[in-house]
């Protein structure tokens, strides 16, 4: 992997539609040097969207229905940016990586929460931000199916994992069985079935322990 081949301390992921600013890292660096433990998350510019007034866009968290909702502790959170995040090396020496198998969707929402659950801070950058010139009918790659099975999968993370208890499981419940009713697709059972089968694969191998 290229993480291997660089030599510092931290290591910073940018998506391909991304533009950094004049002085970026600069002042990315000064923040680091505060806290070197810590994931810092960083923010976005839509210069594709006039309707979003040219403000930073910081990253949410992942809630008990699947969604993502505003940190509520910039300073500690499982608020991590997909694409826009600097890592301390150490956590992909202890080779603690996304989970490919659902690519472009929201499983970025589980690894920030999975990141806190081993013990790693995510902090948000304040006033630091990227350009982002996003246009999502011009993805490689687009799949409804793959997003809903992504959405699915979070969901039984959340309740059954990250945050247990009676409230967030008849919440997450809720949400699936609007899914079902509302897209009423022949193919939703089986993408229901796909993603349980996967979650609790990932849980009998204990995935989301802390490794010693």
């Amino acid at each position: 992997m290229l993480f291997k081949t660089e030599k510092g301390t931290h290591i910073r992921v940018i998506d391909d539609d991304h533009v950094i600013p004049i002085n970026h890292i600069y002042k990315c660096l000064k923040y680091i040097k505060l806290d070197k433990k810590s994931i810092w998350s960083i923010g976005e510019k839509h210069f594709k969207k006039p309707s979003y007034n040219n403000k930073i866009l910081y990253s949410d968290e992942l809630n008990n229905r699947g969604f993502s909702s505003k940190a509520q502790n910039v300073e500690s959170s499982i608020a991590l940016a997909a694409g826009a995040s600097i890592y301390p090396r150490a956590i992909f020496d202890n080779e603690i990586f996304y989970i490919e198998k659902y690519p472009f969707e929201v499983t970025w929402l589980e690894y920030g929460a999975r990141l806190r659950m081993l013990g790693y801070n995510i902090r948000i950058m304040p006033d630091i931000f990227v350009n982002h010139y996003y246009i999502e009918n011009k993805r490689s790659y687009n799949s409804f199916k793959l997003n809903l099975e992504t959405k699915f999968f979070v969901i039984f993370f959340h309740n059954i994992i990250y945050k247990k208890n009676i409230k967030n499981i008849a919440l997450g419940t809720y949400e699936i069985l609007k899914q079902i009713i509302y897209y009423n697709t022949k193919d939703l059972c089986l993408i229901l079935r796909s993603s349980w089968r996967f979650f609790f694969f990932l849980k009998n191998k204990n995935f989301w322990k802390k490794k010693l």
